[in-house]
């Protein structure tokens, strides 16, 4: 009886810290696994679709954690941050410069003087949802008038140069 106790002895103290290395893999394996859902920064890359032909859509859209600076009107509106249009040959300022969060879970990605088109997104997990719409007189693909607002989805992707 006294072998079977001290077994059990053992046993209950090895429990313990078999549970805390367990614990601890856990942590570290989430720790490593990227965070795919908000908080922003990140790259997001717009899915195929209908609008990405029609409004001419880059590849997608970098938003960053850097204050937008210099755009006013833009900046009186609440904390306007930096973008980055992301195309097949880098990173530009045109179509997309500048996101703002906005009420109800949402974000408008857009360019501070107008002239192109705007995202009017919702954020979902790893995902942004909504409508791209024109924010000119830009004409659509084949000329005539602009084109009405569309739908669009961007997915959350691994930046190109590997930072957020």
């Amino acid at each position: 009886m006294a072998a079977v106790r001290g077994v059990g002895s053992r046993s209950a103290a090895w429990r313990p810290s078999c549970i805390a290395l367990a614990v601890a893999a856990v942590a570290v394996s989430c720790a490593s696994t990227p965070d795919w859902g908000p908080p922003f920064p990140g790259c997001y890359f717009f899915q195929e679709g209908e609008a990405v032909e029609r409004f001419r859509l880059p590849a997608g859209v970098r938003l960053t954690d850097r204050p937008l600076e210099g755009w006013p009107t833009v900046m009186q509106r609440g904390d306007a941050k930096v973008a980055t249009t992301l195309t097949a040959t880098g990173e530009t300022d045109h179509p997309f410069a500048y996101w703002l969060e906005q009420p109800g879970d949402s974000l408008e990605v857009g360019y501070p003087l107008g002239g192109t088109v705007a995202l009017d997104l919702a954020v979902g997990d790893g995902v942004l949802e909504g409508t791209v719409h024109s924010m000119s007189d830009m004409m659509s693909y084949g000329g005539g008038s602009p084109p009405d607002p569309m739908a669009v989805r961007l997915e959350r992707g691994h930046c190109p140069d590997g930072g957020p």
